[in-house]
């Protein structure tokens, strides 16, 4: 485990972002929290293995969602119930000019019913508005590729919502100061110092003229500090340390097992050893007497000179 000051730095950067993602995937506060648990685990052991003082927000985000969605695999009753909620909502919003569904919601709904590739594209891209090398460098693809995984989303979500114009809403993406109203990502990007100085001086002069959007920043401020209200850092460190003690105890299981199978191994060929030995001597040409030369009968006759 990193030393105090390094978990310590890990619960402020990241924790809040990490489980905001589960959340918004899992739909279940114990699974978030367990997912959240797991992924800030691993950053510990790539910072400790890497000497990296910190990873960027948005590879630590991709990683909370590549496992958020690992696991989605087994609450198909949770997606079933989201595309349900948002096609009544979508159907509702038809009926009343000027209200727009989101595009949180709109790739929110279509969670567990388009392969993950596409749908882990759509969230960085859509979602959390990244540029289209950031999304494809979170997604692990060139551009190209992540462009075909978004066209392959932006497809089934046209079969499925057909009451809604797709294109319009995720067409409001916003990576930044374009004069659309900024993202929970980008905001959390702001708030851990993860933006570089031109996109952060961008940022600031956004949040100066829309009121918005500095709605939007004081909001997340207050859920981050009711989210650490809720789960304390001295639950984080626990919950930590008891990942980090689960993760040694089964590194010296496998440690275990290797040496048992390598024991094992050695008692095989040294048994195979003894009975080839053993068949060796009992083949039949040790069995034979020796043979006898051929001695003439009879008397020696002297060779004459």
């Amino acid at each position: 485990m990193s030393s105090t000051t390094g978990i310590h730095d890990i619960n402020e950067r990241y924790r809040y972002p990490v489980y905001r993602r589960c959340r918004f995937l899992l739909r279940d506060d114990l699974a978030a929290r367990d997912v959240t648990y797991d992924v800030l685990a691993e950053i510990i052991v790539r910072n400790q293995r890497s000497g990296a003082n910190k990873l960027p927000l948005t590879a630590v985000v991709a990683l909370a969602t590549s496992r958020s969605l690992r696991l989605l695999g087994s609450h198909k009753a949770i997606w079933r119930q989201r595309y349900g909620d948002f096609v009544a909502q979508a159907r509702a919003s038809a009926q009343e000019p000027g209200k727009t569904v989101g595009r949180e919601n709109l790739v929110g709904a279509l969670t567990g019913l388009v392969d993950h590739p596409a749908l882990n594209a759509a969230l960085h891209r859509y979602v959390d508005a990244m540029s289209l090398e950031e999304a494809a460098s979170a997604c692990g693809c060139t551009v190209p590729e992540l462009q075909v995984r978004l066209d392959r989303f932006v497809e089934e979500a046209r079969k499925r919502l057909k009451m809604i114009d797709v294109e319009a809403i995720l067409a409001e993406t916003s990576g930044g100061d374009t004069g659309g109203h900024l993202t929970t990502f980008a905001l959390e990007r702001y708030q851990t110092n993860d933006l570089a100085n031109e996109e952060r001086s961008a940022l600031v002069r956004h949040l100066e003229r829309c009121n918005s959007c500095q709605a939007s920043l004081a909001q997340l401020t207050q859920s981050i500090d009711e989210f650490r209200r809720v789960f304390p850092y001295a639950e984080f460190v626990t919950a930590l340390a008891q990942r980090d003690q689960d993760r040694r105890a089964q590194k010296g299981r496998r440690r275990s097992l290797l040496i048992g199978v390598i024991a094992l191994l050695v008692a095989c060929v040294v048994a195979l050893g003894v009975m080839r030995g053993t068949a060796f001597w009992r083949e039949p040409h040790m069995a034979r007497p020796p043979a006898r030369h051929n001695v003439p009968a009879g008397p020696v006759q002297p060779r004459a000179h």
